[in-house]
């Protein structure tokens, strides 16, 4: 039924099973939904752009980007709490 494009809840009701546990226990997966499922990721993976930005800085696919000379960030040590010198 949930391959047909039937809700859950509606599955559910015509099985008999009163929670989600106990239905999806009995919701084998098999080599169609792991095909399918690869399918879906590719199409998903075609979807992402071509740069990435990583922490901030934004980078190509050969990693080509900003150095880290170029950001404007200043480290603060803090000591922790009860050490006092």
């Amino acid at each position: 039924m949930r391959r047909a494009g039937v809700p859950e809840t509606v599955a559910m009701h015509i099985t008999g099973h009163r929670t989600t546990s106990m239905f999806r226990h009995y919701n084998i997966v098999d080599d169609r939904d792991l095909t399918q499922a690869m399918v879906l990721t590719q199409q998903y993976i075609k979807t992402l752009p071509k740069e990435r930005d990583v922490d901030g800085l934004k980078q190509d696919a050969k990693g080509n980007g900003a150095e880290a000379s170029d950001c404007n960030q200043t480290v603060t040590k803090r000591e922790p709490k009860g050490s006092e010198s």
